[in-house]
């Protein structure tokens, strides 16, 4: 879990500098779920850790 907030923290801060306003704020919500499918593709067994301790 560490790793993915840590993940999370640095990926959302990288779309808005080169991205307008408007699409900023839909912006965290893509890259949240990029992250959450990224999770699963690199480890089932982490996701489902994931999802248990949220």
């Amino acid at each position: 879990m560490l790793l993915g907030v840590s993940g999370a923290v640095v990926v959302a801060p990288t779309p808005p500098p080169g991205i307008p306003t408007p699409p900023a704020a839909a912006a965290p919500v893509s890259t949240t779920s990029s992250l959450f499918t990224s999770s699963t593709a690199a480890g089932g067994t982490s996701n489902s850790v994931a999802n248990a301790s949220s």
